[in-house]
């Protein structure tokens, strides 16, 4: 996840949280389709 948490609130929340050169990396490896969710504090309970 993109995010601007703590690596101790990433933990506890259980996602790995990863810089914005990191992402462009897995865009250009990724084969099938891929989304983008701007808000993505929907997606942890």
């Amino acid at each position: 996840m993109l995010t601007s948490l703590d690596e101790e609130t990433c933990k506890i929340l259980g996602v790995k949280k990863i810089a914005e050169d990191d992402v462009q990396k897995i865009i250009d490896k990724e084969k099938g389709s891929i989304a983008a969710i701007k808000n993505a504090s929907i997606l942890v309970k």
